[in-house]
């Protein structure tokens, strides 16, 4: 009995102690965001997120500058009829606004309405064409890469660490329950094998 005791006793530690380092290691993912030097030692210590954030940004753009996003399928959105038709209009009502403002207000009304709609019907057309040439638009595949690399770093650079600390947490909230268990349920066996030993060798 008092073995039995004993053996549990070294479990229930062994869980508490995987529980905690596994709750530490994930905290340790952000925190600290800045680096913090331990007096006296001299180390360094920062989130390994925080730490890597720019390695993560480039290797990250790299990716979807690459694998994900390249210039040939901005090219081959460009061309849908719907979004052609989609950006034609807005440019066109853009345009329309701006020009309105800037006709003299003594111009007849119908004559301002003409003008306006024969240059909206203009600026559609030559939207349109212009986007129906995507495809030589867009030759240099590697500036679109370089563009798409760039704006995918400068966008995780940009990140709130406490924000992005806290949409990780909500997206992985189980999964990382799941580590954190898993951590007790690991010390909890170990904790009760070094019991077994520690009985055993007496």
């Amino acid at each position: 009995m008092k073995h039995m005791a004993f053996i549990l006793s070294m479990g229930i530690v062994g869980a508490l102690i995987g529980w905690l380092t596994n709750v530490a290691a994930l905290k340790l993912l952000f925190r600290p965001q800045q680096a913090y030097a331990v007096p006296l030692i001299g180390w360094r210590i920062q989130g390994l997120i925080p730490k890597r954030q720019r390695d993560m940004a480039v290797a990250i753009g790299d990716i979807v500058s690459t694998d994900l996003l390249t210039g040939n399928d901005i090219a081959q959105s460009l061309s849908r009829p719907e979004i052609k038709e989609r950006i034609a209009s807005k440019v066109a009502s853009h345009v329309q606004e701006r020009v309105l403002v800037k006709i003299p207000p003594f111009i007849p009304r119908n004559i301002q309405i003409a003008t306006l709609e024969y240059i909206g019907k203009s600026l559609r057309a030559e939207v349109i064409n212009f986007l129906d040439n995507s495809q030589n638009i867009i030759k240099d595949q590697w500036d679109i890469a370089r563009e798409i690399k760039q704006i995918v770093e400068d966008k995780i650079m940009a990140l709130d660490l406490n924000r992005l600390e806290e949409m990780v947490t909500r997206l992985a909230k189980e999964e990382l329950k799941h580590i954190e268990v898993i951590g007790g349920v690991l010390g909890f066996i170990i904790g009760i094998a070094q019991g077994l030993i520690a009985i055993f060798l007496r």
